[in-house]
């Protein structure tokens, strides 16, 4: 099983676009490196932040998912 996990993350972190997975809050589940890259931080550092504060970093309060 680690074995097909491994191969998933290394796959995922292969795409070249901004990629992330999402649960049914808005909530970062796994993000990619280029997502990470793009954002200047470690990819998984991204898990559990809203998605509209990743979008919107300056957006009033209200609009947070």
């Amino acid at each position: 099983m680690l074995d097909a996990a491994q191969r998933w993350r290394t796959s995922f972190d292969a795409i070249r676009d901004c990629v992330c997975l999402l649960d049914g809050d808005g909530r970062v589940l796994q993000a990619n490196q280029a997502l990470g890259e793009l954002l200047g931080v470690d990819p998984q550092s991204l898990a559990g932040r809203s998605i509209t504060e990743l979008i919107y970093p300056q957006a009033p309060p209200e609009l947070a998912v």
